[in-house]
């Protein structure tokens, strides 16, 4: 990688609620950045009347930016999940980084979490109802877990899967297991009782109580909570979706919840969002639907601008910069 020069512009595209800049962020990006230009857009308009002179995009950056950035050689995306900006970037000759593994691995897991404990704890149903709720409350217990005696599948094991696998020890859960293609160093495999191959899916989904889908969205996991799969599920299970929409047919999951093959489902995400107030979805009772709300958190801003700040170095010095996209494998 060539490095930065004083006619190279970084823009940090700031106006985003995932990631907004506040001004000691910026500060830290022009040092990093040095001798570079850095010139901040502070919403979209302005995105795209500096966009043509940029070699450097960072922040919530929009297609029809990345369009407009013809001199452009690499994007740092605040977000894990770089599936929008793929068709933009298509056979251009630009580096694509993004805030995967630990830069938002917590709070996803911490997410997931909140989503299956607001179901087996009978949360998500006593807020169903108005007042107090005594004349429900047995029926609510009766279908209350501990997590003390049920098993968790973890379907992606990159930093928000290794951050639920810790959380999922702490609430003493007897079987972890995850699926993902990469074989894991020591310390990442001693974080669950197994690690097996995307292969094996089909072959596990039947033994776990709870399936959680920290995967990415890509060509090879679209779809992959089909019908098929949800009926290789275990009966009564819970699945957990903290990731993309894409990765779950819709009607396939709703059609398992009305009937009782599965007992409850926490959807932070959709294949469609956002979803209308009369929404079909709304009526299933054994569902917990939050607004694609997990990426939040206090401590992300200055996690993802540490990251953007390093790698920034490691250009300037042509070294591997640290979260790049792998087109083989899709994220």
């Amino acid at each position: 990688m060539p490095p930065l020069t004083p006619q190279t512009v970084v823009l940090a595209a700031a106006q985003s609620l995932i990631c907004p800049l506040p001004e000691d962020h910026v500060a830290l990006i022009r040092e990093a950045a040095r001798p570079a230009q850095v010139l901040v857009a502070r919403d979209h308009d302005a995105q795209l009347a500096l966009a043509a002179n940029a070699d450097i995009l960072f922040g919530d950056v929009q297609p029809d930016v990345l369009d407009i950035a013809t001199r452009l050689r690499w994007v740092q995306s605040v977000g894990a999940g770089v599936d929008r900006l793929l068709p933009a970037l298509a056979g251009r000759d630009v580096v694509l980084t993004s805030a995967k593994g630990g830069v938002v691995g917590s709070h996803l897991a911490e997410h997931a979490m909140a989503l299956l404990l607001s179901l087996t704890r009978g949360v998500s149903r006593s807020q169903r109802r108005p007042g107090w709720g005594w004349d429900h409350r047995i029926a609510i217990r009766a279908t209350q877990w501990e997590l003390t005696d049920r098993s968790m599948l973890i379907v992606g094991f990159g930093g928000a899967g290794q951050a639920l696998a810790r959380r999922a020890r702490g609430f003493e859960m007897p079987r972890i297991v995850a699926v993902d293609p990469a074989p894991p160093d020591a310390a990442t495999a001693a974080l669950v009782d197994d690690i097996v191959h995307p292969d094996q899916l089909d072959a596990h989904l039947g033994a776990f109580d709870v399936v959680v889908l920290t995967v990415p969205l890509t060509p090879a996991t679209a779809g992959l909570l089909d019908d098929r799969r949800i009926a290789l599920m275990k009966p009564g299970a819970v699945v957990i979706n903290v990731s993309r929409g894409g990765l779950i047919d819709d009607v396939a999951l709703r059609g398992a919840l009305a009937s009782g093959h599965l007992s409850g489902a926490g959807l932070d995400v959709l294949a469609e969002e956002p979803i209308a107030a009369d929404d079909e979805w709304w009526d299933l009772p054994n569902v917990v639907l939050t607004p694609h709300i997990a990426g939040g958190s206090p401590r992300r801003a200055s996690r993802v601008v540490a990251q953007f700040c390093d790698n920034l170095r490691r250009w300037d010095d042509g070294v591997a910069l640290d979260g790049v996209y792998d087109p083989a494998r899709g994220f």
